[in-house]
């Protein structure tokens, strides 16, 4: 019988049944290739208000998805796409890389291949998102890409859902006010912290009349050498900010 099935396969040192080791996506050593050149290529953000913003694949233009939930039977779905009206679009020839959302989840800051920081809002309406400051702010320079970013949160209570109940078949969620880490803007305005890949530390905010403005300052120690920041964390703590 041996014999039949080694004139059968044509192989006389019979069968290898032994499973390769399975092959990782192409795209997988790209992406993380990816994070660890660059700190901020977050290309998913999810918004608090179940708002999902997304870079495409090509890094071309930055498309909304939102959460549905059916009142026919409860069940969540995610809305279709909308390819005809992105909420940004990438200029001359650069690509878009990061997304970061407020805390409140209304305001996305989008970012591109040079640095570039455009901020989009929902100030009129859920889920309709106007841009508040255009990319043209900044200047085209590789060095200008930002390495972290972080949101200063608004100085407004927000409302934070604690441990859920069950009773009579119904679940019940516990919700308080909880009053977000500063420090805040002043004028209870936007604004945001980045760090750039050269070395710098920039603070964009909005002014009395919500017009965009940016101080910039050099962090110490890095203007002496060749070298460029890749990654960079922020948190707030007691009413300051550490960088690292």
């Amino acid at each position: 019988m041996e014999e039949t099935l080694d004139d059968l396969f044509g192989d006389s040192g019979g069968l290898d049944l032994s499973l390769s080791a399975p092959v990782p996506p192409k795209a997988l050593p790209a992406r993380i290739d990816e994070l660890r050149i660059l700190g901020c290529c977050q290309k998913i953000a999810w918004s608090r208000t179940g708002a999902i913003a997304y870079i495409a694949p090509d890094g071309s233009k930055a498309f909304l998805r939102n959460l549905n939930c059916s009142p026919e039977d409860g069940k969540w779905s995610l809305s279709d796409g909308d390819h005809e009206h992105p909420i940004t679009e990438a200029q001359t020839g650069h690509t878009l890389v990061h997304l970061a959302w407020n805390e409140p989840g209304t305001d996305l800051a989008v970012v591109d291949s040079c640095g570039r920081i455009s901020i989009v809002g929902m100030s009129i309406g859920l889920n309709v998102l106007i841009q508040s400051r255009p990319p043209a702010l900044d200047p085209d320079d590789d060095g200008n890409q930002p390495v972290g970013l972080m949101w200063l949160a608004l100085n407004r209570s927000v409302h934070t859902f604690s441990h859920a109940g069950r009773a009579s078949g119904r679940w019940a969620y516990v919700r308080y006010p909880r009053r977000p880490m500063g420090p805040f803007h002043p004028l209870h305005k936007l604004a945001l912290f980045v760090v750039t890949r050269s070395g710098k530390l920039k603070l964009l905010y909005q002014n009395q009349e919500s017009k965009w403005g940016d101080m910039v300052i050099e962090l110490q120690n890095t203007g002496y050498t060749d070298d460029v920041l890749t990654h960079a964390s922020m948190t707030p703590v007691d009413g300051k900010i550490y960088a690292r």
